[in-house]
């Protein structure tokens, strides 16, 4: 399909070093056209900050040259995340109507930036121990809310008004089994 995508890579004789896809085009007017505004904002911006943490993260593209030493450029990471902590905790709020692991994708996911700019913040202050432990932390809730946002993906797609269920054929046979039971019961 012939979909606007957004390539960006930090060398181009080695795009393996860093290379994010991003269809935000069509994902803007999918998540827009059938009128989830929260999906649209979150689905958006955190496709933006995967591209905007791969170019700070990228040293061809000279984001942090400018920071004269390594403790300002991890408080400026630091604080980048922390925005990213606060943006996520408004989504958050927006999700407590919603269903638990919803909640809890986001949850986790808020914690993960939360550690992970308090990580760069320790090391910037020459807390490399905490800094250390601090990443870890984040880290291990980043892979939670990976692993839940799987799950309700999952979850939106086998809904049952998206995708008619199709249960097993055994399955079938058990249940008419039991039908027939209850018949002949009553």
């Amino acid at each position: 399909t012939n979909r606007p995508r957004l390539i960006v890579s930090a060398d181009s004789r080695s795009p393996s070093r860093i290379s994010c896809i991003c269809d935000i085009c069509s994902l803007l007017s999918r998540e827009m056209a059938v009128g989830n505004t929260f999906g649209a904002t979150a689905l958006s911006s955190y496709g933006g900050f995967w591209i905007a943490y791969a170019i700070l993260q990228t040293p061809a593209f000279h984001a942090l040259d400018r920071y004269d030493s390594e403790h300002d450029e991890l408080s400026a990471v630091g604080f980048f995340l922390m925005g990213w902590f606060i943006f996520t905790t408004i989504l958050l709020l927006c999700t407590l109507r919603s269903t638990v692991m919803f909640f809890m994708l986001f949850f986790t996911l808020d914690l993960a930036f939360l550690m992970l700019g308090c990580a760069d913040l320790a090391r910037s202050e020459g807390e490399a121990d905490s800094g250390l432990t601090l990443q870890k932390a984040g880290g291990g809730f980043g892979i939670i809310a990976a692993f839940l946002a799987w799950y309700n993906a999952f979850a939106g797609i086998a809904d049952s008004r998206y995708v008619k269920p199709h249960p097993h054929p055994h399955l079938r046979a058990v249940r008419a089994t039991a039908r027939n039971r209850e018949r002949h019961a009553n």
